[in-house]
């Protein structure tokens, strides 16, 4: 970065330090914790591995969601329902297209109301603030900001918009958006004792998962796939996947350079938390980490996200809050991302929002949800035409439809006897494994519900 980037970007600090909220403003009440959440961007299940450090602070001090979902697999529409805790056909963002989407609703808003300094640092969502000359649009509802461009950023020489300024950081962007949330986390603690919200997005492992230097040729171990990678008659499938042709080397080749990426987002984890431990914030702060989705690797012939099968939709997700959580706990409850908006609510004391958000706190030990709608609309990204999906346990219902909202095909699956999903029961040509025709005229009438559900009408 240039000297005069550098000065100008001060100068754009101060200004946004003068304009944070001061003590006074801030609601009393009792302590409420810092929260913090790592996000990162297309990071599949089972990932873990490469983050030792993450491991460490989430799964050994923290809380493991094994059964974690996203209600979209696609970045701008599952951000959004992390952000306002409700599906995509409620908070407006179907698509890559972020224009639509009523920041009014998000978490950060209620927070900042309520008292909280709100700062990001990374990705926001896809093309937002895509004016003519890359004008920079400032992320609703946060004091400080460090966002990447509209496209959605990049690994190495990136364009930020830093609290209103455009900067051309050359700098590894995973490396540089952990610096800024250590800087926005330091600026918080000179400014006074309230408690923050930080929303920290990193690009990895996105596509073209550029790994830092130092990790470029790291060692990943081997993986020799797994049946849905080897899945040699895909007649059962909608045409969109009978027309895929990925193979092994591809799907290894992707999660290696994945996995690379990853290393240094465990050393960014690992660096904010040792921040957090010397301004003495480590037990009074609740941090999540997942992912915006997860992604095939070549599994049906895919490497891709936007598809309704296992590895596109689900995700890592932890929890870690010291004060509260006990260390090496699992809940294995079906959650997902548009639980995290209700559970921060509840931890902060914000008991209006709720009634609008779909999702419902983690912290609630009162729910057990034995499906979710899961959905997708078509758009200018991805593979796949608009679906939606009743995905439970132990069986996934999915309807496919054309621009008219005709359903155009169907899939079901055994995920007990078919954990690939290699036999869809309903396109096999054998009658003896379908189910039966009521219960298929039953998902059928959920589906068609819970596509326009509300609030607690939802799953």
């Amino acid at each position: 970065m240039t000297r005069r980037a550098a000065i100008a970007g001060l100068g754009a600090l101060v200004a946004a330090l003068a304009a944070l909220p001061t003590e006074a403003q801030a609601q009393a009440g009792p302590p409420r914790p810092n929260i913090l959440v790592i996000v990162t961007d297309d990071q599949a299940r089972g990932t873990l591995r490469a983050m030792p450090a993450t491991r460490r602070l989430f799964h050994r001090e923290g809380r493991t969601y094994p059964n974690a979902y996203v209600t979209t697999p696609l970045c701008c529409p599952s951000r959004a329902s992390i952000l306002t805790g409700r599906y995509a056909h409620n908070h407006g963002v179907l698509t890559q297209q972020p224009q639509s989407f009523d920041v009014r609703t998000t978490i950060s808003r209620y927070l900042r109301q309520a008292g909280y300094l709100n700062a990001i640092s990374g990705k926001y969502l896809n093309r937002w603030g895509a004016r003519p000359g890359f004008t920079p649009v400032s992320p609703p509802y946060f004091d400080l900001w460090a966002t990447t461009r509209p496209n959605g950023g990049g690994y190495r020489n990136t364009l930020f918009n830093v609290n209103g300024r455009l900067q051309d950081v050359r700098e590894y962007s995973t490396r540089y958006i952990g610096r800024k949330t250590i800087r926005f986390l330091q600026t918080f603690e000179r400014q006074d004792k309230r408690p923050w919200f930080m929303y920290t997005a990193v690009v990895a492992p996105h596509n073209p998962a550029v790994a830092e230097k130092k990790y470029e040729r790291a060692r990943v171990g081997s993986w020799r796939g797994d049946p849905a990678v080897f899945e040699e008659d895909r007649t059962d499938k909608p045409p969109y996947v009978r027309s895929r042709s990925a193979e092994l080397w591809q799907g290894r080749r992707s999660r290696a350079r994945q996995l690379r990426t990853l290393m240094s987002v465990d050393d960014m984890i690992r660096e904010i938390f040792a921040e957090l431990r010397r301004q003495g914030e480590d037990r009074r702060t609740l941090a999540f980490f997942l992912s915006d989705n997860g992604l095939l690797w070549a599994h049906h012939g895919i490497v891709n996200k936007t598809v309704p099968y296992l590895p596109s939709i689900r995700i890592p997700l932890l929890a870690r809050w010291p004060a509260r959580i006990p260390g090496r706990s699992i809940d294995e409850r079906m959650v997902a991302n548009i639980d995290l908006a209700p559970t921060i609510a509840q931890v902060a004391g914000l008991a209006a929002p709720s009634p609008s958000m779909d999702g419902r706190s983690l912290f609630s030990g009162r729910w057990d949800r034995d499906h979710l709608l899961v959905e997708y609309f078509e758009g200018d990204t991805g593979i796949a035409p608009t679906w939606a999906s009743i995905t439970a346990r132990t069986h996934q219902y999915v309807q496919y439809y054309d621009e008219d909202g005709k359903v155009t095909f169907r899939e079901y699956y055994e995920l007990v006897e078919d954990p690939w999903q290699l036999v869809n029961t309903l396109g096999d040509f054998d009658p003896t494994n379908d189910p039966s025709p009521a219960t298929l005229n039953q998902l059928a009438t959920r589906l068609s519900n819970e596509r326009d559900c509300a609030g607690a009408l939802c799953p």
